[in-house]
């Protein structure tokens, strides 16, 4: 019984893996379609309120309370501001990951403030990578698209991500330019720690995101 049990989820986990990636390449088209045909308003207001249940139904795994304890005290955020935030609002800017290659259009460009970005310019000037240490507040990774829609090749160090979605995700990233300076690079392709010195053989002058 145990081994038709095994069998039986390894067909359907088989079976199910192109059924998702189906659902992500037309989810993907779709979204895109929308982002061109319609206001950004209306977009805003449409993506709001399917984003913000799917916030709710992944809040108690995040363990907000937890997160919220680890932020130094001088650092730490106002409670109300923060708890709506992450459980309603985090997930509201993850569809800018589906249309990187048009965050530069004035529509998009309008709606990011980019504070310290003279100085992330001006590492472009050098013939050196710059290493950039974020904190993990929010959506961060849509740091490295909106640096690049600016105009600074930015890399992100990141986990990695499901092999069936690994075509799309190859395409989604080939959209952010400039296309010869990758979005990602994989941790494990750095680790163990004797490999970080391969941080020196990326593209540069580009800004490195930890």
């Amino acid at each position: 019984m145990a081994r038709s049990q095994v069998i039986c989820a390894s067909t359907i986990k088989r079976w199910s893996a192109p059924l998702k990636l189906a659902g992500a390449w037309a989810g993907f088209y779709y979204l895109r379609l929308c982002e061109r045909m319609l206001p950004t308003s209306v977009l805003n207001f449409l993506l709001r309120f399917p984003l913000a249940a799917w916030g709710l139904v992944q809040v108690r795994a995040r363990k907000l309370l937890n997160c919220w304890h680890r932020f130094p005290e001088s650092w730490r955020p106002k409670p109300g501001r923060f708890f709506l935030w992450q459980s309603l609002g985090l997930y509201h800017a993850q569809p800018l990951y589906i249309w990187p290659d048009r965050l530069c259009k004035t529509r998009w460009l309008n709606r990011c403030r980019l504070e310290g970005r003279s100085d992330l310019i001006g590492s472009r000037n050098g013939d050196r990578a710059v290493v950039l240490a974020s904190l993990h507040f929010g959506p961060f990774e849509t740091l490295p698209y909106w640096l690049r829609a600016h105009g600074i090749a930015t890399i992100m160090i990141r986990g990695p991500v499901p092999d069936f979605l690994a075509s799309l995700t190859s395409y989604h990233y080939s959209l952010s330019s400039p296309a010869d300076v990758p979005v990602f690079r994989l941790v494990r392709e750095l680790a163990p720690l004797p490999k970080f010195p391969r941080l020196d053989q990326l593209p540069a002058p580009a800004v490195v995101c930890l």
